[in-house]
């Protein structure tokens, strides 16, 4: 996300006249825990659908497959990748692409394009003494 501050607003009920909401500030990642069941992932992918780019819902990480390697390219074609599931998409494609059309259901594991990632971003603020942050692009 970018140096905005970021306020989630959560509706008070689940039924179809909200009696109001609460405002989550926050200048950083929102974290939601709780019990098997208890709705984080429809909560998360609410939020991800109600916010567009930016949110990016991290999934529980079901069933991660280690990558031997990293397969390097551009850090936009990675960040797409991660974000969006696809080095070429977009915001648009993301249920699509990243999700399969299932987001509440699909077991991610987009671990080697976190890797991929990290890995050029790393090499990049080596060879260039600035950090590359993670930055979503805005609607």
């Amino acid at each position: 996300m970018d140096n905005d501050k970021f306020s989630l607003a959560l509706p008070l009920s689940s039924s179809s006249t909200p009696s109001g909401s609460v405002d989550v500030p926050s200048d950083g990642a929102i974290v939601i825990v709780g019990a098997n069941g208890s709705g984080k992932t429809r909560l998360g992918t609410w939020i991800e659908s109600k916010y567009g780019a930016k949110a990016h819902r991290i999934s529980a990480q079901k069933s991660l497959q280690m990558p031997e390697f990293a397969i390097t390219s551009s850090v936009d074609r990675a960040m797409k990748k991660l974000l969006y599931g696809h080095q070429d998409a977009d915001i648009g494609s993301r249920e699509g692409n990243r999700w399969q059309r299932k987001p509440n259901t699909n077991l991610l594991n987009d671990y080697q394009s976190l890797v991929e990632y990290l890995s050029l971003t790393i090499t990049l603020s080596q060879e260039d003494t600035r950090t590359q942050p993670l930055v979503l692009p805005t609607d």
